[in-house]
């Protein structure tokens, strides 16, 4: 679970990771599900959105979320630790 200590140590939460070792796979796990979720959440906005002044704001956070995901999937599958549905 290297890459979820790196966002643990980004956060300042190295005391949670020493508290919990044994859920740090779980959430990992759950962070992936969730940024797939805010991924495709963020792609309906972008599908619905009809007010022209929201379009560039929808393709922003519709390309951040997926790059999020991308990222954390990536490092979840060198772990070998997740499966995406």
């Amino acid at each position: 679970m290297r890459w979820f200590k790196k966002i643990l140590n980004l956060f300042n939460l190295n005391s949670w990771e020493d508290d919990n070792a044994y859920m740090i796979d779980l959430a990992a796990d759950n962070l992936v599900e969730q940024a797939k979720k805010e991924w495709l959440a963020a792609r309906n906005i972008f599908n619905e959105t009809t007010e022209e002044e929201l379009v560039d704001y929808a393709i922003h956070e519709m390309e951040a979320a997926e790059r999020k995901f991308m990222y954390l999937l990536k490092e979840a599958k060198k772990e070998k630790s997740v499966e995406v549905k």
